[in-house]
């Protein structure tokens, strides 16, 4: 076994190497970036990370890992979670979430910080808008830290404030921000 090298790959590559690599899903669409994780020149795995499928997660500051697939490599899942989770941080991502199978022991996981969030209810993925017949499940939650939110300047432009963020909100004041805060993201845009 050689050694692990990283390397960047665009979002569509890695979407076909998922449906090559992944054990149980192997579709995913689109992403944000991507990495991939190369032993002695052969490709032994890729990573995606995305805007959170959830809605309510979607507050500008998470980023979901959405697919790490490899061919089981040694350590390549924890190659790609460690690139993965440098990059968000590096572009201002404040939290990290993924999610896994119940019969997967988050190994990799562990090993990249991430810490266990528990179970989501279970559920079925039909809605009224889309029917996918009645399969249900429950999958274990996975967050991590990747650091306090970006601090910007006020329309004062002394005033350093930070944006609300889940890492920080607790922390900050209801005096702390003024009235130029930044927007949150929409659907769609």
């Amino acid at each position: 076994m050689g050694s692990l090298e990283l390397r960047p790959l665009g979002v569509r590559a890695a979407c076909a190497e998922v449906a090559r690599l992944h054990r149980h899903l192997p579709r995913i669409v689109g992403g944000l970036f991507a990495a991939s994780v190369f032993a002695s020149g052969e490709l032994v795995g890729v990573g995606v990370a995305s805007q959170p499928k959830a809605r309510l997660s979607r507050d500008g500051f998470t980023v979901e890992i959405t697919r790490v697939a490899t061919n089981g490599h040694k350590n390549a899942c924890s190659k790609l979670y460690g690139a993965l989770l440098r990059a968000s941080a590096a572009v201002g991502y404040c939290k990290a979430i993924t999610f896994t199978r119940l019969d997967e022991p988050g190994t990799s996981l562990r090993a990249a910080g991430f810490a266990d969030d528990g179970l989501t209810r279970e559920q079925s993925w039909s809605r009224p808008s889309r029917g996918r017949g009645e399969h249900t499940s429950q999958v274990r939650r996975w967050v991590k830290t990747l650091g306090a939110a970006p601090l910007f300047l006020s329309s004062d432009l002394n005033t350093r404030v930070s944006p609300p963020c889940p890492v920080v909100a607790p922390l900050l004041t209801e005096n702390s921000l003024t009235d130029r805060e930044p927007q949150q993201r929409t659907e769609g845009v």
